[in-house]
Formats: C-alpha cells, structure tokens, sequence
C-alpha cells in the first residue's frame, strides 16, 4: 500500500486555502511580513532609478536606499520605515495577479512574481515602469 506524504509547500497553501477561502492562490501566497530590498537600474541617461516606496538617504556624493518592512494582510498593507508604520488598503485583481495601492497620493500597481519552489519565501514586485521590489519572508 502506498503512503500519502504530503510536501510541506503543498500544507501550506491547502491550510491558506481554508484559513480565507474567498482569496485566490496568489493572493493567499502573499500574505504576511516581508522584507522589502530596493533594487535599482540605470536608465538611458545613466541616471539610478528606483521605486518611490523606498526609502533613500542621500548626499551630493551617493545614495544608500534602505530596507523596509511590510505586512499584506487579506485587507490592507502596512509599511514600516524605522518603526514608522503606514497603512494603506489594497485592491487585489486576480486574473492578472496585480496589487494595487495608494500611497502619498499615488497610486502603484505591481505584477506580483511569486517564485513557487518548495521553502522559497520570496517575491517581486515589479511597477508598470519596470521598477523592481525584492521580498523575502
């Protein structure tokens, strides 16, 4: 007789799925507190560009960007620079996996990456300019 085992990953999302059954697959995956690093690029310019979430510290000779917290929440997202918390509701569309939020009186959307290798606790978010959030739970 062959013995069921169930994957650790697989626990995981069933136990997602019925903890808040009204939330799709990707949804319920991003859920929780990351770590948010920023990543940046040169544009044609060479000038460094970044998304406006991160938060910068900068002189006339360099700039050094800061990680940050965040919380998803089935509702509601909250952000934490150095301990000051901002909270901000989201807008979830699932048929093209994009989370949507205002923020400082702008309003982001990102196409959420989530890379679905077993204890692989990470995912990007990437802005419709192509700038790039890394998060690690």
């Amino acid at each position: 007789m062959k013995r069921f085992i169930r994957k650790p990953l697989s626990s995981i999302i069933f136990l997602s799925l019925m903890i808040f059954p009204n939330m799709s697959f990707a949804q319920n995956m991003i859920l929780g507190n990351w770590k948010v690093c920023c990543a940046v690029k040169y544009d044609s310019s060479n000038k460094i560009v970044f998304s406006e979430l991160c938060p910068v510290l900068s002189d006339e000779k360099a700039a050094d960007f800061k990680d940050f917290q965040m919380k998803i929440d089935p509702d509601k997202i909250q952000f934490n620079f150095d301990g000051v918390i901002k909270e901000v509701t989201y807008k979830w569309d699932e048929d093209r996996v994009i989370l949507e939020f205002t923020y400082q009186e702008k309003t982001h959307k990102f196409n959420v990456h989530l890379l679905l290798k077993e204890n692989c606790n990470t995912m990007i978010l990437e802005d419709q300019e192509g700038h790039l959030l890394y998060l690690e739970k």
